[in-house]
């Protein structure tokens, strides 16, 4: 009675085991036929960079970094001359976008050339998460696609977004070869598929790490 028991028992561990197998296997294999994910995704924006119209002095820098600006509202004046025989003019230097002040490339008072950059400014509103994939998961991924979105910092919460680009990009990277010289080694490039995701509900600081889930077929 008891061997029969022990049986049952044994019986009844393996047809569990077997099950949560089974299930686990089967979440897998949705996951892996309806979605494509990544943990290497950032959030990125695209930077204007402010550049010196003179070569000159700059005497009133009216900005610092992390500054709101409007289009063409002026951010610093420069006093130069074309030319040493030329007399010397004030030139007031703009924004070219509505923007945040992200980089601060110049000091008041400080001497720079002709198109040095003076800052970097960008749309925070049209910041966009960018994600990189395998090149054998390229196929899959199209430029409408819908994306699931977590942010780094933001509790686990999931934003809803699009693939709004892609682009291909190669990296180089450096496999050991296994042979009697150890130092022996193989170039071999490896295509990156580069993805752009426009989350418009989400609150994109620029370089805040994030995790994609792009669903690839309904």
């Amino acid at each position: 009675m008891i061997e029969v028991q022990a049986k049952k028992l044994i019986i009844l561990i393996i047809g569990s085991y077997l099950l949560a197998v089974g299930l686990i296997s089967a979440y897998y294999g949705y996951q892996h036929t309806f979605y494509v994910q990544t943990d290497d995704a950032k959030v990125g924006v695209d930077l204007t960079v402010i550049r010196a119209p003179i070569g000159g002095r700059i005497t009133d820098l009216k900005v610092q970094e992390k500054d709101t600006l409007a289009k063409d509202e002026v951010v610093a004046i420069m006093e130069g001359s074309p030319a040493p025989s030329q007399p010397i003019n004030r030139v007031p230097v703009a924004a070219p976008i509505s923007g945040q002040i992200l980089r601060l490339d110049a000091r008041d008072g400080e001497a720079m050339t002709a198109g040095q950059p003076l800052a970097a400014v960008a749309d925070l509103k049209a910041a966009y998460v960018e994600a990189r994939f395998k090149e054998e998961e390229s196929n899959r991924i199209k430029v409408g696609q819908t994306v699931d979105v977590q942010l780094d910092g933001a509790d686990g919460k999931t934003y809803s977004g699009m693939i709004s680009d892609l682009k291909r990009n190669t990296e180089l990277i450096t496999w050991p070869i296994i042979s009697l010289t150890p130092a022996r080694q193989q170039p071999k490039e490896d295509q990156l598929v580069t993805v752009k995701i426009q989350v418009p509900d989400a609150p994109l600081i620029p370089g805040t790490s994030a995790a994609v889930k792009i669903k690839v077929k309904e």
